[in-house]
C-alpha cells in the first residue's frame, strides 16, 4: 500500500469569484512554496444530545458543520517575477493575494522607462507626459550607479516640464540620468470586502487531495531577521471542505517565484525613519482581522460567509541598544518622553527588480513603553509600533493617504 507522506506534496491557493464555489482548476502561477512536513487538519463538528436513556452508554453522535477550519502555514516569502528586468508593472501572486486578503486591497501602477536627468534624492525627474497623477502613494525602484533605491511617491507634478515626483522620504543615493523606474504592487490596510479563497492540497499519495474553500485569513505575520531569508505564517478560516480523493501525487515541478534573498546590506536591505538609518535584528509585521460568521440556515455548512469586522496591524522591532539615553527611535520618541508620530520605511531587498520589497508606515507611534530584553549577551530594546491616520499624500485616490503599505517591485 501507499504511505502518503508529510513533506512531499503541492498546495495551491487561489481566489473565488464567489462565496459558496470553490475553484476547481489551478495554474503553476497559484502554487505557495510552503514548509514541510506539512499535514492538513480536517474539522468536524459533533453534536451529541443528552438524552434520557436506560443505560449508561453513550448518546447518539450526529455529524455536524465542517465550519470553522483553520489552517496555519509557513513559507519563505517570494518576488513577484523571475526576471531581473520585468517589463510591466507587477501582477497579483500567492504571496500578495494572502497578504491583499488580510489588509483589505491590492493593486499596481508607477513603471516607467523614462526617467530623466538632474533628479535629486527627493525629487525624481521624468520625461514630459511621461508621468501619471495616479502614482501617488506607489512605490517605484529607482536606479542609481551601483543598484537601486525604494521610494515611496507622495506627489505627481505634469504641469511642469519635465514631470517631477516627489517621494515621502530621500532615498539615500542620487538616480541616475535615465533608464527604469519599477511600478509595485502594493497591498494596503482599507475597509475593502474581500472574496474568499481556495485553498487546494495535494498529498505525496495519489489519493491524497483535499480541498479547502470559502475562507480568508485571520492573520499574516512577516518575521524579518538580519541575515535570513523573510518568512511568512499566515492562519487562514474555512467554511468548507471536501475530500476530493483524487489528484493527488503531483508531478515535480519547480516553482513560478524567486524566495527574496536575505535582509543583509549587500541585497539593498536598508531600513529608514524620518530619512534616518536603523539597525534592527529583527522585525516582526503582524496583520489580523477579525472575522464573523454569517449563519445561514440554507447554506452548505451553515454558514454563507465571512465578514471582517476589524483590520489591524503593528510592527515589532528588536535592536541592540548602544545608549539607554533615549529607548525609541530618535524621532518616535524626543527627549522629553513624549510620543510623536513619524514614518518608517523598511526596505527588505532593493537591488534586484521582481524580487525586492518595501514596507511603509506613513504615521507610526510607539504603542506600548520600550522595554528592555537580552539578544545574545547584548542588552537589546523591544519596541512596538501601530499606524495612525495618514494624510500626507496629495493623491485622493489609494494606495494614497493609507496607513499601512507593502510594495513588491
Amino acid at each position: 500500500m501507499a504511505i502518503s507522506l508529510s513533506n512531499k506534496g503541492r498546495v495551491a491557493i487561489k481566489q473565488q469569484a464567489s462565496w459558496g464555489t470553490a475553484q476547481t482548476s489551478f495554474a503553476s502561477t497559484n502554487y505557495l512554496e510552503i514548509e514541510a512536513p506539512f499535514v492538513p487538519t480536517l474539522a468536524r463538528e459533533t453534536i451529541r444530545m443528552n438524552t434520557f436513556r436506560p443505560g449508561f452508554t453513550e448518546a447518539e453522535i450526529i455529524a455536524g458543520s465542517k465550519s470553522p477550519t483553520e489552517l496555519t502555514f509557513r513559507f519563505p516569502m517570494h518576488g513577484w517575477s523571475s526576471s531581473a528586468s520585468p517589463t510591466t508593472d507587477p501582477t497579483i501572486f500567492p504571496d500578495a493575494l494572502l497578504i491583499k486578503t488580510v489588509l483589505g486591497s491590492a493593486s499596481a501602477d508607477a513603471y516607467t522607462t523614462a526617467l530623466a536627468s538632474t533628479s535629486t534624492a527627493s525629487v525624481i525627474k521624468i520625461t514630459n507626459g511621461s508621468a501619471d497623477t495616479a502614482w501617488r502613494g506607489y512605490a517605484q525602484l529607482i536606479p542609481h550607479a551601483s543598484g537601486y533605491d525604494v521610494g515611496w511617491i507622495q506627489n505627481v507634478d505634469t504641469t511642469v516640464a519635465p514631470d517631477t515626483e516627489s517621494l515621502l522620504a530621500s532615498i539615500p543615493h542620487t538616480p541616475s540620468s535615465s533608464g527604469t523606474l519599477y511600478g509595485s504592487l502594493v497591498a494596503y490596510l482599507s475597509t475593502e470586502t474581500q472574496l474568499p479563497l481556495t485553498f487546494d492540497y495535494l498529498g505525496s499519495d495519489s489519493s491524497a487531495h483535499v480541498r479547502f474553500y470559502d475562507g480568508l485569513p485571520t492573520s499574516v505575520r512577516i518575521n524579518i531577521a538580519a541575515k535570513q531569508v523573510p518568512m511568512v505564517e499566515v492562519t487562514v478560516r474555512f467554511l468548507n471542505w471536501t475530500n476530493v480523493g483524487t489528484g493527488g501525487a503531483p508531478t515535480d515541478a519547480t516553482y513560478a517565484y524567486p524566495m527574496l534573498p536575505a535582509t543583509i546590506g549587500a541585497n539593498g536591505s536598508y531600513f529608514q525613519e524620518s530619512n534616518q538609518d536603523f539597525c534592527a535584528a529583527t522585525v516582526t509585521v503582524t496583520m489580523t482581522q477579525e472575522l464573523s460568521e454569517v449563519e445561514c440556515t440554507n447554506s452548505s455548512q451553515g454558514v454563507s460567509e465571512l465578514v471582517a469586522t476589524n483590520r489591524n496591524v503593528t510592527v515589532e522591532i528588536v535592536r541592540t541598544q548602544n545608549s539607554l539615553e533615549n529607548l525609541g527611535l530618535d524621532g518616535l520618541q524626543n527627549t522629553a518622553g513624549s510620543i510623536d508620530v513619524d514614518p518608517i520605511q523598511l526596505n527588505v531587498a532593493t537591488n534586484t527588480p521582481g524580487r525586492a520589497l518595501s514596507i511603509l508606515i506613513p504615521a507610526a507611534v510607539i504603542l506600548e513603553q520600550p522595554t528592555l530584553q537580552d539578544l545574545g549577551g547584548k542588552v537589546a530594546t523591544r519596541l512596538l509600533l501601530g499606524c495612525t491616520p495618514y494624510t500626507g499624500d496629495t493623491g485622493s485616490t489609494a494606495p494614497a493617504d493609507t496607513p499601512f503599505r507593502i510594495a513588491w517591485l
